[in-house]
């Protein structure tokens, strides 16, 4: 994959490191997250993939669920992944569920580090974030209509401007008004809960080599 530049060789080795870890999660960390049970001792095990790819300027993926009855988190943007599988790896997995979700093969991505795991109470997962390096053509990509309403595209440059964090009312799937949650807020969507504390930490590693 010939897609080296100064970030990728300055970031590999910045996930190699001891990373941030919850102190940079919880900057993104709705408020009533810890008004749950955070025992994740019998949580359900999976993974996701922050696929970065360069167009121009280094960009990610991130996905709009669709709106399955049984997605606790349907219709919220997430990364591509899912539940690791019998006996296979959360590597596997991240790549596995990239490839189904979205189109991606195996041979199109590599992962350069893995960042901190992170306990979702809402949907008794605990999830292993891998980063990899994509050599794609976001045009090209192929949701998989049953789990992803849309495909978007982050530009590193719009994650990185303090100006799209915000504080705001969400709308749970429930109808419940959630108060004062922090989101990222690009390309008129809202980047919010889990997704948005393991950006939150993304984000604190891509700060010290950008």
């Amino acid at each position: 994959m010939n897609i080296e530049d100064d970030f990728i060789r300055a970031l590999r080795p910045k996930l190699k490191e001891v990373l941030p870890g919850y102190a940079a999660q919880r900057m993104m960390e709705p408020p009533m997250r810890n008004t749950f049970e955070l025992d994740s001792s019998k949580a359900k095990k999976a993974a996701t993939n922050l696929i970065l790819y360069f167009e121009q300027e280094w960009k990610f993926i991130l996905i709009q669920r669709a709106s399955h009855p049984l997605d606790k988190h349907k219709g919220q943007i997430s990364f591509p992944g899912g539940s690791i599988d019998g006996n296979e790896s959360s590597e596997q997995a991240a790549i596995r569920e990239t490839q189904e979700e979205i189109g991606v093969q195996k041979e199109e991505m590599e992962i350069i580090g893995k960042l901190s795991d992170l306990f979702i109470p809402v949907s008794n997962f605990i999830v292993a974030p891998y980063v990899s390096l994509g050599n794609i053509d976001f045009d090209s990509l192929i949701k998989e209509e049953a789990e992803v309403a849309e495909i978007l595209s982050i530009s590193l440059s719009d994650f990185l401007n303090d100006a799209h964090i915000k504080r705001k009312e969400m709308k749970m799937a429930n109808g419940f008004i959630l108060k004062d949650i922090p989101v990222y807020e690009i390309n008129g969507h809202d980047i919010w809960g889990a997704t948005a504390m393991m950006l939150s930490e993304f984000r604190e590693i891509v700060k010290l080599v950008v």
